[in-house]
């Protein structure tokens, strides 16, 4: 997840922005305001997911609960930004000077501080206050089930722990298992971008897009943990191989562009069926077999579909994205999704939760959705702090590690 400085002048994204040849400017130096909207649906899908809290008994209650297990999916649409942003910034600057260095200290400086303080939030001050609230016990102990663990948090492991143990383990930082699954990729598409040609990059990003779908499915067949497939960095490869095949695309002069330019929408279509006829039916189930085949396959080339008609035309789908509001949930998706889960279980568990929906009403769902809006609320105030505080002090220093532009495309050898 990256986001990006608020309120900047969009430039116009048209075929003009990726002209062939040595006019083309550095593609990742432009502001993109409708990126941080997308980022913002990205978030506004697993705050639904995890703000869905009552426990369905009704047909209308099951009927949302299942909806809201699309949810999840926010972190497939974090994916493809992250591949289309990630492998744009990389292609730009591999020619420039300290490639390497640049790169990673001012991805360090975006994603590790607040990851950090959370981390050590999680191993020092939690098992203190288990220890001075022993009346409380009984709430925080659900955060206090890794403590043997810490190394692979640290070590942005934390998705092969889930799947070794085959359960989510902590309350707070489980959702550090998509963090690790981006930070193991910076590591090795840093590498692969600098070394190899367009050419192979493409082929890569191609052949992941095939044979992804297939591999699940005989894993799951195998009997592979249905837990260990979701988290698992080999296996959820999709959205960003898609966000990577984007970003070389719009900056290729050959067969590419032209080729998705012609497939990318009736395959966003066919995906858009697939995955919205079992979602309204309210059959989809983000941990089911079907789902995890070749759902996750349909899911990552519907959010693809979705950014490359939003990057190259100015139609409704742009407009939304540009709404301020999501773009202001975009800008500070970051702490929103480190601090979501904690703060939403202090809401559930001592203000608002599933007993109080069913006293303020027959049917447990008007509860339910003013619960989406008070926990939202409550997390907006903590993740602005940790904005304004935290991480723009450290994104200051980004600016020591900015690459030199580079002017012309043909500067990169394809």
């Amino acid at each position: 997840m990256f986001p990006s400085s608020f309120g900047k002048t969009i430039v116009p994204m048209t075929d003009q922005i990726r002209t062939p040849g040595a006019g083309r400017a550095r593609l990742s130096a432009q502001h993109l305001p409708f990126l941080d909207g997308i980022r913002g649906l990205a978030i506004l899908l697993v705050m639904f997911h995890h703000m869905t809290v009552l426990y369905p008994k009704s047909a209308a209650e099951q009927y949302l609960y299942q909806l809201s297990l699309f949810g999840p999916h926010g972190v497939d649409l974090f994916f493809v930004l992250s591949g289309f942003l990630i492998t744009g910034i990389l292609l730009d600057s591999r020619s420039s000077p300290n490639f390497f260095r640049n790169f990673y200290a001012r991805r360090t400086l975006r994603i590790f501080p607040l990851y950090y303080i959370l981390v050590a939030f999680s191993f020092l001050i939690l098992p203190w206050c288990l220890e001075q609230f022993p009346r409380y016990a009984y709430k925080l102990a659900r955060f206090a089930t890794v403590s043997n663990e810490w190394p692979w948090y640290f070590l942005y492991g934390s998705n092969y722990v889930v799947a070794y143990n085959n359960g989510w383990r902590h309350g707070i930082l489980d959702v550090s298992w998509s963090l690790s699954i981006e930070e193991q990729y910076y590591l090795a598409w840093a590498v692969a971008v600098y070394f190899l040609s367009r050419r192979r990059l493409q082929i890569i990003s191609i052949s992941i897009l095939v044979i992804l779908p297939f591999l699940r499915a005989a894993l799951l067949a195998k009997g592979v943990s249905p837990l260990m497939v979701y988290v698992l960095t080999p296996t959820r490869l999709d959205g960003i191989s898609w966000g990577g095949l984007i970003a070389l695309a719009v900056r290729d002069d050959g067969w590419l562009y032209p080729f998705l330019r012609r497939v990318i929408k009736p395959a966003g279509c066919i995906a858009a069926v697939a995955v919205l006829a079992p979602l309204v039916l309210g059959k989809w189930d983000y941990m089911g077999v079907p789902e995890l085949g070749f759902g996750y396959s349909a899911v990552a080339a519907l959010f693809a579909a979705m950014l490359w008609a939003a990057y190259h035309q100015r139609g409704i789908l742009r407009r939304i994205f540009e709404m301020k509001w999501l773009r202001f949930l975009g800008v500070y998706s970051y702490s929103i999704y480190l601090f979501h889960l904690p703060i939403r279980a202090v809401v559930r568990d001592t203000v608002f939760g599933d007993p109080q929906f069913r006293a303020l009403s027959s049917s447990a769902i008007p509860g339910q959705l003013i619960f989406y809006v008070v926990a939202t609320l409550a997390v907006i105030p903590v993740s602005l702090l940790s904005w304004h505080l935290l991480e723009q002090p450290f994104l200051r220093l980004k600016k020591k590690f900015t690459a030199a532009p580079v002017q012309a495309a043909s500067a990169v050898p394809i």
